[in-house]
């Protein structure tokens, strides 16, 4: 018997429904959904009946004995510690109430003094590693820090640490000091320009030397046969099944983001050296080839900004990471459709091919109809299969290009 994760990933995608816009529809984030659906936590009862409402089925489609158990034993649980902190948030609003008055009509109050606490924002003006001075502005004050050294560091909003000297020119800083004492002050780095700004991947049997992401959209627009996803300017992707996590993280927003994209491959025609790159301001760079006898995963990781440049008091730039998962799979070789009548007559056999799948039409009698096609398994066998569709019905199967890159193509029984 299938678990609950299994049953609700199998069922989403059934649906046609992506992790996302089931969340959506339960008014809860994508990552809870993807915790679900990996087993790392359950839903608890009530999100199980909506569940089974939004993807219209029952209950037991969703879940096993097991589960029902689990999920009975946490709300249990749940519910006794919510019983247990009603009692202590009795207990100690009492307290609470007691120690105010007490406070307000037994102990004098003398009045204190405040400590005020400065917070600057700058642009790093100047780095002078000579003097080992530090100029920083914010078009009102300038400050000059000097006597500086590699030992001297300051930290960014995930709480790296950075020599103070290794700043760049428009990195964005925090200066956190007390009114009292303002030589004693503390640093946060906002923001930085990045060295080299990687705005998305690239996978290309030809290697071509795309000279930056225009020149790369404009291929594709012409029908080059590629695969790529970038990020900057809302991002877009095209010819693999992707996956997404956004996370921001830190008092000014560590902004990072996590693509999984899945590379299907037919290595039985793939060329031998398909090419991975990335896509950064300085155009394509290739960094590798895929491994026709390994389903291996690149692993990707830069940053780029999101703005022309680095502005006060926000953060720009975006920490992404790409991980193209290489899985190899069989591709539709032949196909066939077999055409018949409401007298189980076969009126029409024809031969498919990808080119003109688009533009097929049944016979106009035509009831029902058996799709046959051939593949060449990884071992080099032949596989044959045989799917019965009735009229209107859509069936998606996977072609690989010449270059052995698979997409997935719908056939339209109509």
């Amino acid at each position: 018997m299938n678990t609950i994760q299994e049953n609700l990933k199998r069922i989403r995608k059934e649906k046609g429904m992506t992790q996302e816009e089931l969340a959506q529809k339960l008014y809860v984030t994508r990552q809870l959904i993807s915790k679900w659906e990996q087993g790392k936590s359950l839903p608890n009862i009530e999100s199980v009946e909506q569940l089974a409402q939004i993807l219209e089925v029952s209950i037991d489609d969703l879940i096993d004995d097991e589960s029902i158990k689990t999920m009975a034993y946490s709300e249990a649980i749940e519910n006794r510690k919510k019983r247990i902190w009603v009692w202590i948030s009795i207990v100690f609003s009492l307290l609470a109430i007691g120690i105010g008055i007490y406070a307000l009509f037994i102990i004098p109050n003398p009045v204190e003094e405040q400590t005020v606490i400065i917070n600057m924002f700058f642009l790093v003006e100047e780095v002078d590693e000579e003097e080992g001075t530090l100029t920083l502005s914010n078009g009102d004050v300038s400050l000059t820090l000097a006597a500086l050294d590699e030992s001297q560091v300051i930290r960014d909003a995930s709480g790296a640490s950075i020599p103070l000297m290794d700043l760049k020119v428009g990195d964005n800083i925090k200066v956190t000091y007390n009114e009292d004492t303002p030589l004693q002050m503390t640093m946060l780095l906002i923001d930085h320009m990045p060295d080299m700004q990687l705005f998305g991947v690239v996978v290309d049997p030809n290697g071509t030397p795309y000279e930056d992401l225009d020149a790369l959209l404009q291929a594709v627009y012409q029908g080059a046969d590629v695969r790529f996803c970038y990020d900057i300017n809302s991002g877009s992707s095209s010819g693999w099944n992707m996956e997404s996590e956004l996370v921001y993280e830190g008092a000014f927003d560590w902004i990072e983001k996590t693509y999984d994209l899945y590379l299907d491959i037919d290595p039985t025609k793939a060329s031998e050296d398909i090419r991975v790159g990335v896509i950064t301001h300085n155009g394509v760079e290739y960094i590798g080839s895929v491994d026709l006898n390994s389903q291996t995963v690149f692993e990707l990781s830069g940053e780029y900004l999101d703005a022309t440049e680095t502005t006060i008091n926000w953060t720009e730039t975006i920490h992404v990471t790409y991980r193209i998962h290489v899985r190899f799979v069989t591709t539709v070789n032949t196909m066939t459709v077999y055409e018949y009548d409401q007298f189980h007559t076969m009126i029409q056999e024809t031969t498919v091919t990808l080119d003109d799948m688009a533009d097929f039409v049944a016979q106009e009698n035509t009831i029902y109809a058996y799709v046959k096609t051939s593949e060449s398994s990884l071992s080099g066998q032949t596989l044959v299969h045989v799917y019965e569709m009735f009229r209107g019905e859509k069936l998606d199967l996977d072609f690989a290009s010449a270059n052995g890159l698979v997409r997935t193509e719908t056939f339209d029984l109509h």
